[in-house]
C-alpha cells in the first residue's frame, strides 16, 4: 500500500512472474501481488483465489503456508469483500484507514453487482411477459439500492399486471422525487394515468416532456383516442411515426383507422410494418374481420400459416390462432385439425391448450383432460427452463 508497510514474506524475488490478465501486469513477489490486489482490486478478484495463483505462490515463491491460507479463503463461505480482506489482512495492518476505506468500496461494489444481476433477471422476465416474477426480483433489488432505473422498471412490471395502477404510480412518484425530470418516469406516469383513466394527470406528465418526443406524441394520441377524437389521435400517431417508426405505432394506427371505418388506410398502416411475424398476421386478420367479416379473417390466417419464412414456433402460434378462430366460429372439427397441425409444427403450451378446448367442445372429456394436463406441464417446464437459463 502506497506509504504503508507491507509485511515481507517472500524469501527473494523470483524470475518466473505471475501475470494478472485483466491489467496485463506481471508481479515477481507476494508483496507486489498483494499491492496489485489492493491497487486494482476489482480487476484482481478472479486471481488471488485461483488455482494458478495459489500454485505460483506454492511452487514458484515457495510459500506453502500462504498457499494453504489462500486455499482456505477460496473454499470459504465468505463473500467477495470478506475474501479480499482476508487475503490483504495477511500483509497489511488491519487498522490502516485505507484498508477500511477499501473494504467499504468493495462492499458497495458487491451490492451493486448483486442488484444489477437481479435487475438483469427481472428485465428478462418482463421481456418474456412474466411481470409477476419480474416484480419480485425488482423489489429484491430495491432493498439493496433504491434508484430510478429499478423504480421505473418495477412500475412497468406492475403496469403489465391488471389493475395495479396505484402501486405503479407509487414507484414512479418515488423515482421522480429522486430525479424530477426523468423522461422515462414521466412517460410511464403518463401511460399508467391513461390506463387508469386519469387524463389530467397524463396530460400534466406529458407537458413536462419535449413536445417533439416520439413517445410523448404516441401517448398524446392515446389520450385523444380514449376521448373519442380519432382523427386527432391518428394525427399524433403519424407525427410520432415520422420521428420513430415502430410496429407498435402502425398497429395502433390501423386500429384507429378501423374504428372510423377507414379500412384502406388501416391496411396502408399495416403495410408500413417491416417485420412480417405472427403478430403482424394476426393484426392483419383483425383488420380483415372488421372490414370483411369473420370468414375473411380466418382465410387470412390460413394464408399466413403457409409463410415458409416464419420460424416453427411462430407457425405453430398462427396455427393455434387459426384453431381459436375456427372454434369461436363454431367449426369444432376444423379447430381440432388446426390445433393438431400446430402441435405437429412445434409443440407449445398454447397449441396444447387449443387442442384441449377443441376436444372439450366436441365432448371428448378424457382427451380434453389429457391435453389440458400436457399444456400445464409445458408451462411448468418452460418456467423451469427459464429459471435454469437465468442461473446460467
Amino acid at each position: 500500500m502506497a506509504g504503508g508497510l507491507i509485511l515481507c514474506v517472500s524469501q527473494k524475488r523470483r524470475d518466473e512472474p505471475y501475470l494478472f490478465k485483466a491489467t496485463n501486469i506481471k508481479v515477481y513477489s507476494m508483496e507486489e501481488a498483494a499491492y496489485h490486489c489492493y491497487r486494482y482490486w476489482n480487476q484482481s478478484l478472479d486471481d488471488f483465489t485461483s488455482e494458478p495463483f495459489i500454485a505460483w505462490t506454492r511452487d514458484v515463491l515457495g510459500l506453502s503456508d500462504i498457499s494453504a491460507e489462500l486455499m482456505k479463503i477460496a473454499g470459504g463461505s465468505g463473500d467477495v469483500k470478506e475474501k479480499l480482506m482476508s487475503f490483504l489482512g495477511m500483509f497489511y495492518d488491519a487498522n490502516d484507514a485505507r484498508l477500511s476505506a477499501l473494504s467499504a468500496s468493495v462492499a458497495e461494489w458487491s451490492k451493486r453487482l448483486e442488484w444489477e444481476k437481479l435487475k438483469e433477471q427481472a428485465d428478462y422476465f418482463v421481456k418474456n411477459k412474466k411481470p409477476v416474477r419480474a416484480l419480485e426480483l425488482y423489489k429484491k433489488a430495491l432493498k439493496l439500492c433504491e434508484n430510478v432505473k429499478l423504480l421505473n422498471n418495477a412500475a412497468v412490471a406492475l403496469m403489465s399486471i391488471g389493475g395495479r395502477f396505484q402501486e405503479a404510480l407509487a414507484f414512479l412518484k418515488r423515482a421522480l422525487e429522486i430525479e424530477p425530470r426523468n423522461p422515462k418516469a414521466l412517460l410511464n406516469v403518463a401511460e399508467v394515468s391513461i390506463m387508469s383513466g386519469e387524463s389530467e394527470a397524463a396530460a400534466e406528465a406529458l407537458d413536462a416532456l419535449s413536445p417533439e418526443s416520439a413517445d410523448a406524441l404516441f401517448l398524446r394520441g392515446e389520450l385523444k383516442a380514449r376521448a373519442g377524437e380519432m382523427n386527432a389521435a391518428i394525427s399524433y400517431f403519424e407525427r410520432a411515426a415520422a420521428l420513430k417508426p415502430s410496429a407498435r405505432l402502425f398497429y395502433r394506427m390501423a386500429e384507429s383507422y378501423c374504428s372510423i371505418k377507414a379500412f384502406e388506410k388501416a391496411f396502408a398502416a399495416l403495410a408500413r410494418v417491416e417485420r412480417r411475424d405472427s403478430e403482424y398476421y394476426i393484426k392483419f386478420a383483425d383488420v380483415k374481420r372488421e372490414a370483411e367479416g369473420k370468414q375473411a379473417a380466418i382465410e387470412s390466417v390460413k394464408r399466413a400459416v403457409e409463410d415458409e419464412n416464419l420460424p416453427p414456433e411462430e407457425q405453430s402460434y398462427l396455427c393455434a390462432e387459426l384453431a381459436s378462430r375456427y372454434r369461436l366460429s363454431g367449426d369444432r372439427k376444423k379447430a381440432a385439425a388446426a390445433a393438431e397441425l400446430a402441435l405437429s409444427v412445434h409443440e407449445t403450451a398454447r397449441a396444447l391448450l387449443e387442442r384441449a378446448r377443441a376436444e372439450k367442445d366436441m365432448g371428448n372429456f378424457k382427451l380434453y383432460q389429457l391435453f389440458l394436463k400436457k399444456a400445464i406441464d409445458a408451462c411448468k417446464l418452460k418456467v423451469m427452463n427459464e429459471e435454469l437459463t437465468l442461473r446460467g
